[in-house]
């Protein structure tokens, strides 16, 4: 998951009077990788391409670790992601996430509030990612297994890519980004008819 800065955002979307515009994730090994926005008519005011980096991942967006990790591979690709339209380019509130989630060649930009959680339904949903990845795949005996197991597990990480608790400490907060994690990674193993990659 590539989460991005709110005040960066913000700052792009009043710029380019809440237009739609065009987006892409570029990956490249020099640069890092980033989101680029065009105003689908540019003009004198907004006549160049627009970069935003994420944030919040280990190594910073130009760390050749980020391209391994996400196994988004050795050389340079542009991927067009679909905003739905204007709307998406509204205010944007601090309550709101934008995230670029998926891997290899299937990303998908989304904004969506963020659910705050207390601490204890925090703890109880780090639970559930971990059960997702330590018990119910262990428990798939055949491809349609993993198939339907590929599907709940994306669904769940999509949710957790918008939570959020204000009162976490930083403990929690590691415990959940771990877990997040480590079943993002055992996701990007596993094709969507259920078999296991053998390159990773």
């Amino acid at each position: 998951m590539l989460k991005f800065d709110n005040a960066q955002l913000s700052q792009l979307f009043h710029e380019s009077y809440h237009h739609a515009m065009s987006a892409r994730l570029v990956i490249c090994p020099q640069e890092g990788v980033y989101l680029e926005f065009q105003r689908e008519q540019p003009s004198k005011l907004f006549p160049r391409l627009k970069r935003i980096y994420p944030v919040g991942f280990r190594g910073g967006s130009t760390d050749p670790g980020v391209l391994a990790e996400m196994h988004f591979g050795d050389g340079y690709s542009a991927h067009t992601l679909d905003t739905g339209g204007a709307e998406f380019f509204r205010e944007l509130s601090d309550d709101e996430r934008v995230v670029v989630l998926g891997t290899r060649e299937a990303f998908r930009l989304l904004r969506c509030p963020v659910q705050w959680l207390s601490v204890a339904k925090l703890r109880q949903f780090t639970e559930r990612l971990n059960r997702m990845r330590m018990v119910h795949f262990p428990a798939c005996y055949d491809n349609g297994e993993r198939a339907r197991w590929y599907v709940s597990a994306s669904n769940l990480l999509e949710e957790a890519a918008f939570i959020g608790c204000k009162r976490a400490s930083c403990s929690d907060e590691l415990d959940f980004s771990s877990a997040r994690n480590a079943l993002e990674k055992l996701v990007n193993i596993v094709k969507t008819d259920g078999s296991i990659r053998t390159v990773v």
